[in-house]
């Protein structure tokens, strides 16, 4: 998957699909501002499969603040109780 090798190889690959450029190397003839733009708007664009990842990784602390942000803080219990 192209987006596993960060965001440069992406700015690169979708600068020669939507221009028809034959080699890589003509990407890198942007400017530095077109350059900074296409990489926020991939960012942009790679938001919900980063929270997806994110969910999956780190379950039980976002299931915590799920429950947090519904039912309020969980009140504080003595461990032998």
């Amino acid at each position: 998957m192209l987006t596993n090798l960060g965001a440069e190889a992406l700015v690169a690959y979708q600068y020669v699909q939507q221009t028809g450029t034959p080699t890589v190397l003509a990407a890198a003839a942007c400017s530095p501002s077109d350059f900074l733009a296409a990489r926020a708007r991939i960012a942009s664009q790679e938001k919900p499969a980063i929270r997806q990842r994110s969910m999956v990784r780190h379950l039980p602390h976002h299931l915590d603040r799920l429950r947090s942000a519904w039912f309020g803080p969980q009140p504080l219990t003595e461990p032998n109780a």
